[in-house]
Protein backbone atom coordinates (compact mmCIF):
# COMPACT_ATOMS: atom_id res chain seq x y z
CA UNK A 1 0.00 0.00 0.00
CA UNK A 2 1.27 3.71 -0.98
CA UNK A 3 2.00 5.76 1.56
CA UNK A 4 0.25 9.22 1.43
CA UNK A 5 2.63 12.13 2.97
CA UNK A 6 1.16 15.47 4.09
CA UNK A 7 2.70 18.87 3.35
CA UNK A 8 4.45 20.46 6.14
CA UNK A 9 2.20 23.34 7.11
CA UNK A 10 4.83 25.85 7.50
CA UNK A 11 7.34 24.57 3.93
CA UNK A 12 3.92 23.92 1.57
CA UNK A 13 5.73 21.22 0.29
CA UNK A 14 3.39 19.12 -2.36
CA UNK A 15 1.58 16.05 -1.91
CA UNK A 16 3.22 13.56 -4.07
CA UNK A 17 0.38 12.07 -6.58
CA UNK A 18 -1.58 9.59 -5.44
CA UNK A 19 -2.18 6.02 -6.97
CA UNK A 20 -5.54 5.46 -8.01
CA UNK A 21 -7.36 3.49 -5.43
CA UNK A 22 -10.21 0.71 -7.12
CA UNK A 23 -13.66 1.73 -6.11
CA UNK A 24 -15.55 -1.33 -4.21
CA UNK A 25 -17.51 -3.18 -6.32
CA UNK A 26 -21.24 -3.18 -4.78
CA UNK A 27 -23.61 -5.97 -6.03
CA UNK A 28 -27.10 -4.58 -7.60
CA UNK A 29 -28.78 -3.23 -5.02
CA UNK A 30 -32.94 -4.35 -5.66
CA UNK A 31 -35.56 -1.13 -6.58
CA UNK A 32 -37.36 -0.10 -4.11
CA UNK A 33 -41.45 -0.30 -5.21
CA UNK A 34 -44.10 2.08 -3.47
CA UNK A 35 -46.62 0.00 -1.68
CA UNK A 36 -49.78 1.61 -1.01
CA UNK A 37 -50.27 2.30 2.38
CA UNK A 38 -54.19 1.08 3.31
CA UNK A 39 -56.17 4.02 4.33
CA UNK A 40 -56.54 4.05 8.61
CA UNK A 41 -60.67 5.52 8.42
CA UNK A 42 -62.81 5.55 5.40
CA UNK A 43 -62.88 8.46 3.25
CA UNK A 44 -65.22 11.46 4.27
CA UNK A 45 -66.86 13.23 1.51
CA UNK A 46 -68.88 16.23 1.66
CA UNK A 47 -66.64 19.10 2.43
CA UNK A 48 -65.37 20.32 -0.60
CA UNK A 49 -67.43 23.75 -1.47
CA UNK A 50 -70.06 22.45 -4.38
CA UNK A 51 -68.15 25.29 -6.52
CA UNK A 52 -64.87 23.38 -6.34
CA UNK A 53 -66.20 20.13 -6.63
CA UNK A 54 -67.69 21.06 -10.21
CA UNK A 55 -64.52 22.41 -11.19
CA UNK A 56 -62.85 19.55 -10.26
CA UNK A 57 -65.45 17.55 -11.71
CA UNK A 58 -65.36 19.45 -15.35
CA UNK A 59 -61.52 18.54 -15.18
CA UNK A 60 -62.02 15.04 -14.72
CA UNK A 61 -65.19 14.74 -17.39
CA UNK A 62 -62.49 17.16 -19.73
CA UNK A 63 -59.50 14.34 -19.19
CA UNK A 64 -61.62 11.31 -19.50
CA UNK A 65 -64.52 11.93 -21.80
CA UNK A 66 -66.41 10.07 -18.82
CA UNK A 67 -70.47 10.98 -18.77
CA UNK A 68 -70.68 12.63 -15.27
CA UNK A 69 -73.12 9.75 -13.93
CA UNK A 70 -69.95 7.44 -14.24
CA UNK A 71 -67.80 9.02 -11.70
CA UNK A 72 -67.64 8.93 -8.15
CA UNK A 73 -66.86 10.95 -5.32
CA UNK A 74 -64.92 8.82 -3.37
CA UNK A 75 -63.16 11.97 -1.11
CA UNK A 76 -63.88 15.13 -1.02
CA UNK A 77 -62.41 16.41 2.49
CA UNK A 78 -60.57 19.30 4.31
CA UNK A 79 -57.36 19.14 5.16
CA UNK A 80 -53.62 20.52 6.38
CA UNK A 81 -51.43 19.49 3.86
CA UNK A 82 -48.22 19.30 5.13
CA UNK A 83 -46.14 21.94 3.12
CA UNK A 84 -46.77 23.67 -0.28
CA UNK A 85 -46.46 20.91 -2.55
CA UNK A 86 -50.12 19.54 -1.54
CA UNK A 87 -48.50 16.00 -0.69
CA UNK A 88 -47.18 16.01 -4.16
CA UNK A 89 -43.69 17.01 -5.19
CA UNK A 90 -42.39 17.48 -8.47
CA UNK A 91 -38.84 17.00 -9.29
CA UNK A 92 -36.93 20.24 -8.80
CA UNK A 93 -39.67 22.22 -7.47
CA UNK A 94 -39.53 24.30 -3.95
CA UNK A 95 -42.58 24.76 -2.13
CA UNK A 96 -43.40 26.76 1.00
CA UNK A 97 -43.01 24.94 4.02
CA UNK A 98 -46.36 25.59 5.48
CA UNK A 99 -49.12 24.30 6.73
CA UNK A 100 -51.54 24.61 3.86
CA UNK A 101 -55.22 24.41 4.52
CA UNK A 102 -57.20 22.94 1.81
CA UNK A 103 -59.33 19.86 0.31
CA UNK A 104 -58.08 16.10 -0.87
CA UNK A 105 -60.92 15.01 -3.76
CA UNK A 106 -60.32 11.48 -5.60
CA UNK A 107 -62.53 10.45 -7.94
CA UNK A 108 -63.19 7.33 -9.46
CA UNK A 109 -63.92 6.80 -13.03
CA UNK A 110 -64.63 2.64 -14.14
CA UNK A 111 -61.68 1.61 -11.64
CA UNK A 112 -59.10 5.05 -12.49
CA UNK A 113 -58.39 7.32 -9.71
CA UNK A 114 -58.29 10.46 -10.01
CA UNK A 115 -56.23 12.77 -6.97
CA UNK A 116 -56.98 15.93 -6.62
CA UNK A 117 -54.87 18.45 -4.11
CA UNK A 118 -56.29 21.64 -3.48
CA UNK A 119 -54.97 24.42 -1.98
CA UNK A 120 -56.07 27.23 0.27
CA UNK A 121 -57.19 29.76 -2.79
CA UNK A 122 -58.45 26.75 -4.35
CA UNK A 123 -56.28 26.34 -6.97
CA UNK A 124 -55.73 22.30 -7.85
CA UNK A 125 -53.73 19.92 -9.57
CA UNK A 126 -54.19 16.68 -10.51
CA UNK A 127 -51.61 14.17 -8.54
CA UNK A 128 -50.20 11.27 -10.33
CA UNK A 129 -47.37 10.20 -7.55
CA UNK A 130 -48.08 11.26 -3.88
CA UNK A 131 -45.46 10.93 -1.84
CA UNK A 132 -45.19 10.88 2.15
CA UNK A 133 -47.68 10.67 4.62
CA UNK A 134 -51.76 11.59 4.66
CA UNK A 135 -52.93 15.08 5.18
CA UNK A 136 -54.54 15.63 8.95
CA UNK A 137 -57.55 16.80 8.67
CA UNK A 138 -58.48 20.43 8.82
CA UNK A 139 -60.58 21.92 11.82
CA UNK A 140 -64.18 22.45 11.12
CA UNK A 141 -64.70 25.93 8.74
Amino acid sequence: MPTIVAPEPATGTPIPEALPVPEATLPPQPRATPVPVPPTAPPVTGEAPAELLERLLADVIARTGAERDEIVVVRDEAVVWPDGSLGCPEPGMMYTQALVEGYHVVFDVAGVFYDYRVDSRDAFRLCENPVGEPPTVAPTR
